[in-house]
């Protein structure tokens, strides 16, 4: 009998967003065509409670430091020899250190697989970073441009840089499941008037205020629209908090707390996508929007800012409407006009399903990432 592919997963964030919720999803997906799966993971991390018996065996620490972790390292080739793992999947950048020393100081046959997740930002071609980075064996960049910015800013050989598109689960995300009416009123949302839809952590840098604003600009125009924010601020961030009060607070002040309705996050994120005419992403700089492809799949209107991976995600425009970030005067001849032409609008982002499909597919991301393992 033939031995399973083993592979493990080392992450150490304890949030529930888009890169843990990637992180179970890859688990599963592995699992099902046959690799045995391994996770290490902090013993505060949600995704302990969220495997629900995905991986084989799960090695659990209080912290791994994010620099100089040497025990952990030891501890971790100890997890990974005790198992037979030859391949280590990172998926948040504070995690390379200790993989690195991992491989390194015990496994230097060790495989190490690092998923990009966020944009480099600044140069590191410093000896450190160097260091760390040639401990991976593939660089794995969702977007073209992701791959060009870590060819740019790093030492890295493009040949170790492989660009697999992360991909949704579009059949089981299937099409809109309810009408509009139906989706509304479950959200408690009224059905008169256009419905723009922001999904996604309430927090300063995703920009919700921008577009709350907008909708106050557009009623001072004598125009009006509905805007649902669905999600919720960081848990135990204060900042967070501090920004859902500060949205509160102006619309009360503008007296348009009755066009923007705020929806705390829940698992069943259809219904957002059931509900909404437009759908806009305001971020200042989203390396690669999940919830904008889902929007795209869904065949709604999009809003995106001219910046990161939206980008090339809308296709330099061609998939959706770019603007500049935070421009209230912007966001606000956006939505109005695609508001003015909705059906014109829902027809061209209709069109575009099947490039989802062909690229961004789940089903195309695993295949990618299989060549690798």
């Amino acid at each position: 009998m033939q031995t399973p592919k083993r592979i493990a997963f080392l992450i150490t964030s304890t949030g529930w967003g888009g890169l843990e919720m990637n992180t179970i999803k890859l688990a599963q997906a592995f699992c099902e065509r046959g690799l045995e799966v391994y996770l290490i993971t902090t013993s505060d991390a949600t995704i302990v409670q969220k495997q629900s018996g995905i991986f084989k065996a799960t090695l659990t620490f209080k912290k791994i430091p994010k620099y100089f972790a040497f025990a952990k390292a030891r501890a971790i080739s100890k997890f990974l020899e005790q198992h037979q793992v030859p391949t280590l999947f990172l998926v948040d950048n504070k995690n390379i250190d200790v993989a690195a020393w991992t491989k390194r100081f015990y496994l230097p046959k060790l495989k190490i697989l690092y998923q990009q997740h966020m944009q480099m930002g600044l140069d590191k071609k410093d000896l450190i970073h160097t260091f760390r980075f040639q401990a991976i064996d593939y660089w794995i960049s969702p977007l073209e441009c992701l791959k060009k910015e870590v060819v740019e800013r790093t030492r890295i050989q493009a040949s170790s840089i492989k660009v697999v598109p992360i991909g949704i689960p579009t059949q089981q995300l299937g099409k809109r499941k309810q009408s509009k009416k139906a989706a509304r009123l479950e959200l408690g949302i009224p059905e008169e008037l256009l419905l723009v839809g922001v999904i996604g952590r309430i927090t300063e840098k995703k920009g919700q205020l921008g577009v709350v604003q907008a909708i106050e600009y557009l009623k001072s125009q004598g125009k009006s629209y509905r805007l649902v924010l669905f999600g919720s601020p960081t848990v135990n961030e204060p900042e967070s908090i501090e920004y859902e009060a500060s949205i509160q607070q102006y619309c009360v002040q503008h007296n348009i707390d009755t066009l923007v309705h705020r929806v705390p996050y829940q698992t069943n994120t259809g219904v957002f996508y059931d509900a909404i005419d437009i759908f806009f992403l305001p971020s200042e700089k989203e390396t690669y929007g999940m919830v904008t492809l889902e929007a795209l799949w869904y065949g709604i209107p999009i809003i995106g800012t001219n910046s990161g991976g939206t980008v090339e995600l809308l296709d330099k425009g061609k998939r959706g409407t770019l603007v500049s970030y935070n421009s209230i005067k912007e966001y606000a001849e956006a939505i109005d006009s695609i508001g003015k032409n909705i059906e014109y609008y829902m027809e061209k982002a209709s069109e575009h399903r099947n490039q989802i499909r062909e690229t961004f597919d789940l089903e195309v991301e695993i295949t990618g990432l299989l060549e690798l393992v």
